[in-house]
């Protein structure tokens, strides 16, 4: 965790590695001196997936990284290291996710759980959840077009 924190630290007399990225927007648009990209960058909110069994194992660990704003428990990923499918275990993912957002509450970390609907968001405000992103483009559109469609086949079909 701390090596990657430093990969993605500029590297100026404080620390880091990353070089300055000369990309086209900051050499072309003159947006930002080096110095003021330096800033920035290490002014950035640093979050992390919690996607791996050895990251569970490590959480305290991860959590005690002064440099790590927030973290997300990714389930389908963590199932997937643990090797099952989290349809077939729900609730075992349930507790992990569970332990990852009261871990990291307790050492004062953000927490981010991804939710479907607003209505989902209950259960983790209870917990302790502030920080939610509420549904993504694909499973936006995916339920969109399943209802949708089943209500045009209805139509159609009679």
């Amino acid at each position: 965790m701390r090596e990657t924190i430093r990969q993605i630290t500029p590297a100026t007399p404080d620390g880091g590695a990353l070089g300055f990225v000369n990309r086209r927007w900051i050499r072309n648009a003159n947006l930002s001196s080096q110095m003021d990209y330096a800033r920035d960058v290490c002014d950035i909110v640093k979050g992390f997936m919690i996607e791996k069994v050895e990251a569970v194992h490590n959480l305290e660990e991860i959590c005690q990284v002064e440099e790590v704003d927030f973290l997300q428990f990714g389930p389908a990923d963590f199932s997937m290291n643990s090797g099952f499918d989290k349809s077939v275990h729900p609730d075992e993912v349930k507790e992990v996710e569970k332990y990852v957002i009261e871990t990291a509450l307790r050492y004062g970390k953000r927490i981010r759980v991804e939710i479907r609907n607003a209505a989902d968001a209950a259960y983790y405000y209870e917990l302790g959840v502030r920080d939610f992103a509420l549904g993504t483009d694909l499973r936006i559109l995916k339920d969109f077009y399943k209802n949708e469609g089943d209500q045009l086949k209805e139509i159609i079909m009679g």
